[in-house]
């Protein structure tokens, strides 16, 4: 590395283009209360799910999910989570460990489980009241308020002017479920006589076994639910209109289920087993589920889907309904879709395509040739994910043989177009998932043992290769030229790829370069990290040029 004090390349440059690098942002482990964070196993699948007004980046990675440092659940099976938030809870899906609730302090299933009748009991108690014959059912109701559907009902014998004593009342023992009282209902009778199952007491805890029904604690208003299923298993997740949806089961990869409105009185922890739409037939699975533009979009691996409608009047069922877009190409990868202000973009067989609502084309030819080395079994195929962000398009995905993430194209949407510098920009480096997050403008990314980051103005400027050179592989050597404004010392850390190259210090006192020759082929990243005196108050603390110069023996 050569330092120069003035803005000319070293002598002997035979410069072909000059070739500006961009500023993509930088990459360094993530903190929490700034420790790094990494984890001892690969981590597949980030998200940012609003919990009491905070946005956490949750983790999964093996069979654990984090929050930040924290392991807050350690059994789940490893497959891929998907994430999504509604009011003050997250939610957590996958296919093999169905749907899980987040609200702060603790992780559990959505919903609440059918209790077990077992011994539960009603006898003729001391009191009066009741005549007749009626049945008896128990309800469990979770921290989160949602009820779950009854139990089967127990009969009380033949009685006159009773009151209806209750014993072994069940009570919830799977941990999983977080079940914190019951509701008692009433059917049947002579006098009173109950034509439905009302609301005859709520026990609030989930340890009490006995207790009494009685006339005056009857609420005939209140009537009992028997369509508050559990939520199906799926591998997708999306929330739209205050209603949860869920998409490719794991009893059937077409349909596409969605849970009870947000309200007072029921929500999305509450999934009737009508409220189902098939979207597709057999060998075209729903590959993701995504709002935009006020609209949920279905992919399929064929198709591209919208769901209309709101659940504002009337039945969930005549409010919601299917309509085919005019793309006739769907995505291989779920990941891989990210909706931006330019459109939806997501990987299909023949490449990154472009959506605008209503068709899609074809969007990266420009780099054909790289993404037809993509692995394109689906065992690899499907690891595809991409995010939008700070303007950009990031897509990582397998290329060669490898079934995981080893490469990553970026589109800068802010380069310019039909000039020398082409907006794609391509990494040998892979993640094997996304989350952004909106508020600080910084790009989660998982990793091989933990999550890095991108951001801009950090430590770590990145500048990424727009395009190669002429012959750059073959004939000509790349310098690149740093400018750096100083007032004293400054420290330059140079890296490729991570890796550092070269350690200079500088000490001028005014403007100084640093020229250094880089390998062939333009294909790694170029990172500076500055300490000492640098002016950090300069809007561009430094910046970046190419030209290239012939390789010994070369014209």
């Amino acid at each position: 590395m050569n330092q120069n004090t003035d803005d000319e390349m070293s002598p002997g440059f035979q410069t072909v283009q000059n070739m500006e690098y961009r500023k993509v942002g930088s990459a360094e482990a993530a903190k929490v209360n700034d420790t790094a964070v990494t984890y001892g196993d690969k981590v597949h699948s980030i998200g940012f799910v609003e919990v009491a007004g905070a946005e956490p980046v949750l983790a999964g990675s093996s069979t654990n999910l984090y929050r930040g440092e924290e392991n807050i659940k350690n059994d789940f099976s490893g497959s891929n989570l998907e994430f999504s938030t509604l009011g003050s809870r997250g939610y957590i899906t996958s296919k093999a460990d169905g749907l899980w609730s987040y609200d702060g302090d603790g992780v559990y299933r959505a919903g609440s489980p059918v209790p077990t009748v077992g011994t539960f009991a009603a006898v003729a108690g001391s009191g009066t009241g009741f005549t007749g014959t009626y049945s008896v059912y128990v309800t469990f109701v979770n921290d989160n308020g949602y009820e779950g559907d009854p139990s089967e009902a127990i009969t009380t014998p033949v009685l006159a002017n009773e009151d209806i004593d209750l014993s072994n009342i069940p009570v919830n023992s799977d941990a999983e479920y977080n079940v914190v009282s019951r509701k008692i209902y009433i059917q049947g009778g002579t006098t009173p006589t109950y034509s439905s199952a009302v609301l005859a007491g709520t026990i609030a805890d989930n340890t009490t076994t006995t207790t009494t029904i009685t006339t005056a604690g009857i609420d005939a208003t209140t009537t009992m639910d028997e369509d508050n299923e559990l939520a199906p298993y799926a591998s997708y997740i999306a929330e739209h209109y205050n209603v949860l949806f869920l998409g490719n089961t794991s009893t059937d990869e077409n349909l596409l289920y969605y849970s009870k409105l947000q309200s007072s009185t029921t929500g999305v922890e509450q999934w009737p087993t009508t409220q189902a739409i098939r979207v597709s037939r057999s060998g075209d699975p729903i590959m993701w589920l995504e709002e935009w533009d006020g609209v949920l979009w279905v992919f399929t691996k064929k198709k591209i889907y919208q769901i209309i409608g709101s659940p504002g009047v009337g039945t969930l069922v005549t409010n919601f309904y299917l309509k085919e877009s005019g793309s006739f190409k769907g995505t291989v990868s779920g990941r891989s879709v990210a909706f931006t202000p330019y459109g939806g973009f997501f990987l299909a067989e023949d490449g990154i395509r472009r959506f605008d609502a209503n068709s899609s084309i074809v969007f990266s030819n420009e780099i054909k040739d790289a993404l037809a080395e993509r692995n394109t079994l689906t065992s690899a195929e499907q690891n595809a994910c991409a995010a939008f962000w700070d303007d950009k398009y990031v897509l990582s995905y397998a290329s060669g043989s490898s079934t995981v993430n080893n490469k990553t194209v970026i589109y800068d949407f802010r380069a310019q177009q039909g000039g020398i510098t082409s907006p794609w920009t391509i990494h040998d480096q892979g993640y094997n998932d996304f989350a952004v997050d909106r508020g600080s403008n910084v790009l989660h990314c998982a990793t091989a043992s933990g999550i890095e980051r991108f951001r801009n103005g950090t430590t770590y400027d990145s500048w990424e290769v727009k395009k190669e050179l002429p012959n750059a592989s073959d004939m000509y050597y790349a310098r690149g030229k740093f400018q750096v404004d100083m007032e004293g010392t400054v420290t330059a850390y140079v890296y490729l790829d991570d890796t550092l190259v070269n350690t200079h210090t500088l000490t001028a006192t005014s403007r100084s370069l640093i020229t250094r020759r880089f390998p062939s082929g333009l294909s790694q990243r170029a990172t500076i990290k500055l300490t000492g005196d640098a002016k950090s108050t300069q809007d561009k603390l430094w910046s970046i040029a190419y030209s290239a110069e012939p390789q010994r023996g070369k014209p």
